[in-house]
């Protein structure tokens, strides 16, 4: 069970500045300041003690626009993030920073009435940081246990580029649309680039109905300490994935629509483990899935949507030996949103979430390691147990005002999981694992909240 040992603190500052100094040239500042802090009492296998743990984020952007000519729109964006967190827990106390510059100019030229050139660039320079110290092994994490001290920077820097064409008569053939377009990108300091092709296409069947299609490749790097030269590989390939989507979309009018998409992604070159090289790209994956979504606003006043996701996933990567339940194989995923005005400034709102629960791996033994007086676990086959399904009703009541005639203002009173439903985080045992006990939390619990914002 968790506890907190102090109130959980939350501190969030938002801002932007808007400037128009011509009738086409625009800048726009933005800001977010956000700090979390809690501490918690968390009793673990082989130790009971407290989580503190603090979280800091800064994120500032600037952004220009203008029109250069009559057909060509030029956009540029430069950003500063740093973000920062702290986890003290037992032996582990470890601090991580992020820090990451990047710069972005788009180009949007209007070739017709009917189609456009989009174009861009982009550039972007990171630096991640680990200080600190973490457990030699996760089963023991006691304040004496073996740790290792660590204190590595990860460097690196992406220069990437893309072109894509769009067109509403695609062929000259009325309600045929395309968009078809290529990617570039570059890592130097890994030696790492690729070029990923891909195409969208829709047909327009009549007034209410569409149908789409869509094909690509995408590339994303893996956990950067993977690249380690010391406990990872630093010749691995970046992550490799192909998606296939096919859609089909009714409008019964402006408030009210249909969707139905179905979905095939096949992964090649994800990181496995390897006692030779500690990893390399042989793993693999693939995930297939449909996603309903139903949006409507009904002649009574109630309006809002239903949604319904299914996912078959697995994955061979990491200490995956072999095709696996991936950690998000979230099989079945519903939700309905449904809000009302029951006056004119006075609304009331309803979410309602059902999920099939996460696979876990399943502890099936111990064996007792004399020399740390301390039980290891045995984990049985990977992800091959579920946690029960997810299952939560949020009710809301929100009051829309303008203070001062000026400011436009939100007042709101939420009560999350209003039936209190018991909702599994986890699991933790006994010092031998022979018993085991559910971990139900916090923030799932029922809970009530008062807030509200305000714009400028």
């Amino acid at each position: 069970m968790e506890k907190f040992t102090a109130a959980p603190t939350s501190k969030n500052i938002t801002g932007s500045v808007n400037y128009a100094y011509s009738k086409t040239g625009k800048l726009k500042l933005f800001g977010i300041y956000a700090r979390d802090i809690q501490g918690v009492s968390v009793e673990q296998t082989e130790y009971e003690g407290t989580f503190d743990g603090n979280t800091q984020s800064k994120f500032i952007n600037l952004q220009h626009s203008n029109v250069l000519f009559s057909k060509l729109v030029m956009k540029n964006s430069f950003s500063v993030s740093n973000y920062s967190n702290q986890w003290k827990l037992g032996v582990l106390d470890l601090i991580k920073t992020d820090k990451v510059y990047s710069f972005r100019n788009d180009f949007e030229y209007f070739i017709s009435s009917r189609s456009r050139l989009l174009s861009g660039v982009e550039y972007e320079k990171r630096k991640v940081n680990y200080l600190g110290q973490i457990p030699n092994n996760d089963y023991n994490i006691r304040p004496d246990a073996q740790r290792k001290v660590i204190d590595a920077d990860i460097l690196g820097s992406r220069i990437g580029g893309y072109m894509e064409l769009e067109s509403a008569t695609t062929f000259g053939i009325n309600n045929f649309a395309s968009a078809i377009g290529i990617r570039y990108d570059n890592i130097p300091s890994l030696k790492l680039g690729w070029v990923n092709p891909r195409i969208n296409l829709s047909y327009k069947l009549n007034d209410h109905s569409t149908i789409k299609t869509a094909w690509g490749i995408f590339n994303q790097l893996p956990d950067p300490r993977l690249f380690s030269s010391v406990e990872g590989n630093p010749n691995l390939k970046s992550m490799k994935a192909v998606h296939y989507v096919l859609s089909y979309d009714y409008l019964f009018d402006e408030d009210n629509s249909f969707r139905i998409e179905l979905y095939h992604k096949d992964y090649k070159n994800l990181p496995l483990e390897n006692l030779l090289l500690n990893y390399d790209n042989n793993g693999k994956g693939f995930a297939n899935g449909v996603d309903v979504i139903l949006k409507s606003a009904l002649s009574n006043g109630w309006s809002g949507w239903i949604s319904y996701g299914f996912i078959n996933t697995k994955r061979k990567w990491m200490d995956f030996e072999q095709l696996t339940s991936s950690s998000f194989d979230i099989t079945h995923n519903f939700s309905l949103i449904a809000k009302y005005f029951i006056a004119s400034n006075w609304q009331v709102g309803i979410n309602l979430k059902y999920a099939t629960g996460r696979p876990y791996t399943p502890v099936i033994g111990a064996d007792y390691r004399a020399m740390e007086n301390v039980y290891e676990p045995v984990y049985g086959d990977k992800n091959s147990s579920r946690f029960q399904n997810y299952k939560r009703l949020d009710l809301r009541l929100t009051y829309f005002t303008t203070l001062f005639d000026r400011f436009s203002s939100v007042f709101y009173l939420e009560g999350l999981n209003i039936l209190d439903l018991k909702n599994i985080f986890g699991y933790y045992y006994s010092p031998d694992y022979s018993e085991r006990k559910e971990v139900s939390s916090y923030f799932g619990r029922r809970t009530v909240v008062v807030g509200m914002s305000l714009g400028f």
